[in-house]
C-alpha cells in the first residue's frame, strides 16, 4: 500500500512538471492514432506510465531517484508514446476523469505550487509558522492574480474590498484585520518579501523563489474551491482535489490529520469534523472505518491543464 501511494505521488509530480509538459509538446502529432480526430489531443504512453515507475521503483527504492530517472526518460524522449484524442485515451484509462483542454476560462482558476508544504491551523489560536483560513485563501487569491496577468515586476496591487469579494468574504474591519495578519503569515513563509497598504489599496511583492516554484510545479485549482467558511472544508477541497485522477481515494486517518493540520481531543471528534466538512462539499463524500478514510470524488479538483501552464508562464515572464 505504501509503495502504491508513493508511486502515485511520483506520477503526479512528474505529470505536473515542465519537463513532462515539454515532452507532450514534442511528441504530440496532428491527429488521433485511433480515430484520426484532431480535437482534444493527448499523449498516451504505450507502456503505461505507472508500470514504468514501478520498474524504476524496484531499481532504486527511493522517490527522488525514481522521479529524476523518469524526468530524464521524458527529457530525452525515451518513453514511447502515441497521440490519442481524449475520448480514445479515456478508454485506455477507465475510471480516470477526462480533462477538457479547450475553451478554458482563465478567470475560473487559481494556482498554487504543487510542492509547497503548508502548515495549516484550524483553531482560533494561531500556532507559530502556520497559516490560517484567510491566509490560505489569500495565498490562493494571489494565485488568481498571477494567473490572470495582474502582476508587474513581481508586484501585485489590489483593493481590499475587491479582494474580499474574490474570497467570498464580507469586507469590513474583521476581514481587514484578518488580511493584515494573513500578509504577515505569508511574509514569514517567504512568499511575500515586501508589502504596503494605503487605505484599501494593498501592494505586495512576491518572492522570486515562490514564483520560480509556481512556474516549475504549478497546480491549478477551481476558483470556486477557495470559497469556504471553515479551514477543514477548504483544506479537504485542496488536498483531496489533488487526487483528481481518481474516483476513490483512501488514506489513513492519522496521515490525513497530519496533512490537514487538524487537532482535536479524540479520533471520534476528528472523524466527526471531517464528515461535517464533506457534507459541505457537493462533489465529495467519505466513509471512515477503523481509522481509514475512503473518499468518493465525483468531479475533478486541481488539474494540471497544459493551456493554463502556458498562460501562467507568459504571465510570470512578462512581469519581469
Amino acid at each position: 500500500m505504501k509503495a502504491y501511494t508513493t508511486i502515485r505521488e511520483i506520477e503526479r509530480k512528474l505529470r505536473a512538471s515542465k519537463c513532462y509538459h515539454d515532452w507532450v509538446i514534442r511528441n504530440q502529432s496532428a491527429c488521433c492514432f485511433v480515430c484520426n480526430g484532431t480535437d482534444n489531443l493527448e499523449c498516451h504512453h504505450v507502456i503505461d506510465l505507472y508500470h514504468i515507475l514501478i520498474g524504476l521503483w524496484k531499481l532504486y527504492g527511493e522517490p527522488e531517484k525514481t522521479l529524476q530517472h523518469a524526468l530524464d526518460l521524458h527529457s530525452n524522449d525515451k518513453c514511447e508514446s502515441v497521440t490519442l484524442c481524449s475520448e480514445c485515451h479515456s478508454k485506455r484509462h477507465p475510471g480516470r476523469h477526462a480533462i477538457p483542454r479547450q475553451n478554458v476560462r482563465i478567470e475560473l482558476w487559481t494556482t498554487l505550487p504543487r510542492n509547497l508544504r503548508l502548515n495549516l491551523y484550524h483553531s482560533k489560536v494561531r500556532a507559530s509558522g502556520s497559516l490560517g483560513l484567510i491566509g490560505f485563501q489569500a495565498l490562493l487569491g494571489i494565485g488568481w492574480y498571477v494567473l490572470t496577468g495582474k502582476m508587474q515586476s513581481r508586484i501585485l496591487e489590489f483593493n481590499r474590498r475587491r479582494f474580499a469579494e474574490l474570497l467570498d468574504k464580507s469586507p469590513g474591519t474583521s476581514f481587514n484585520c484578518s488580511l493584515d495578519e494573513a500578509i504577515r503569515e505569508l511574509h514569514q513563509m517567504k512568499i511575500i518579501v515586501a508589502s504596503h497598504r494605503s487605505d484599501n489599496d494593498i501592494e505586495i511583492h512576491l518572492s522570486k523563489q515562490y514564483l520560480n516554484s509556481l512556474l516549475e510545479n504549478p497546480w491549478f485549482i477551481p476558483l470556486s474551491d477557495i470559497k469556504a467558511s471553515q479551514m477543514c472544508v477548504l483544506a479537504l477541497k485542496w488536498f483531496v482535489g489533488m487526487q483528481s485522477n481518481r474516483r476513490y481515494y483512501k488514506i489513513c486517518l492519522d496521515k490525513l490529520i497530519n496533512h490537514l493540520g487538524i487537532k482535536t481531543k479524540s479520533y471520534s471528534m476528528t472523524a466527526k469534523v471531517i464528515r461535517e466538512a464533506c457534507n459541505k462539499i457537493s462533489w465529495l463524500s467519505v466513509k471512515i472505518e477503523k481509522r481509514m478514510c475512503c473518499f468518493k470524488i465525483s468531479r475533478r479538483g486541481a488539474t494540471p491543464i497544459f493551456s493554463l501552464r502556458k498562460i501562467l508562464s507568459d504571465s510570470i515572464h512578462h512581469s519581469k
